[in-house]
């Protein structure tokens, strides 16, 4: 990131991409963000003041205008309180900004899922790393994107739709099915997950060291 957009963020890097983009100039009304949470790390130390951001709240100051509709869901509770926190401290519209504390995959239920703070995932074989073991296990309600925001919301169409879910991101495009069908979500980001596939990440970016992940951005 540091190379591509300067002394920044990934948040930054792509709020510039996106505003830069003629379909985004004029046209940004709903954004979507799955797994809005942040997170502190170690003994409650945030790693970087990045780290204490969502994502949401950028694209909400960024594109805002008399349309504009932000829906983030975050599945745990600490994280969640965090986000609806931040919203009040920003004097934010709940009807504007809304905040889910339910997970996102293809069904409606109840989901769990293995591991600790940000790194926590519901898909099982990620779970079997060794990075999991003996960590423990949370569970939580799901839905879908077609079940909250198609039927329940009435949202007709979404601008972005950003998941960061820790190897769930199939699951939730396919509860996005309805939506994808009609070709009305302009731009999925999907985060790549560097750690799991450490051997063809680095054949790709030959560097010493690589940290975190990175988005991927996917126009439709």
């Amino acid at each position: 990131i540091d190379e591509f957009g300067g002394k920044s963020n990934h948040n930054e890097v792509l709020i510039d991409l996106m505003s830069n983009h003629e379909v985004f100039q004029n046209n940004f009304n709903v954004f979507v963000d799955v797994g809005a949470g942040f997170y502190e790390f170690g003994d409650g130390i945030v790693m970087d003041k990045h780290f204490e951001e969502s994502i949401a709240f950028d694209f909400y100051e960024k594109f805002q205008n008399s349309q504009t509709k932000v829906y983030a869901f975050e599945p745990f509770e600490d994280a969640y309180e965090k986000l609806v926190l931040k919203r009040k401290s920003l004097q934010i519209p709940e009807e504007t900004l809304k905040i889910f504390n339910t997970g996102i995959a293809d069904t409606v239920g109840e989901m769990e899922w293995f591991g600790s703070q940000s790194t926590m995932t519901a898909n099982k074989r990620i779970a079997n790393h060794k990075e999991y073991q003996n960590k423990f296990s949370h569970y939580g309600n799901v839905t879908t994107i077609d079940e909250v925001l198609g039927n329940q919301e009435n949202v007709d169409k979404i601008n972005i739709l950003k998941t960061d879910t820790e190897g769930l991101e199939y699951e939730v495009l396919k509860g996005a099915h309805g939506f994808l069908s009609r070709k009305a979500i302009d731009l999925v980001i999907v985060e790549y997950g560097d750690r799991w596939s450490m051997s063809s990440f680095c054949a790709a970016y030959p560097v010493e060291e690589i940290g975190g992940g990175f988005f991927c951005c996917v126009f439709s």
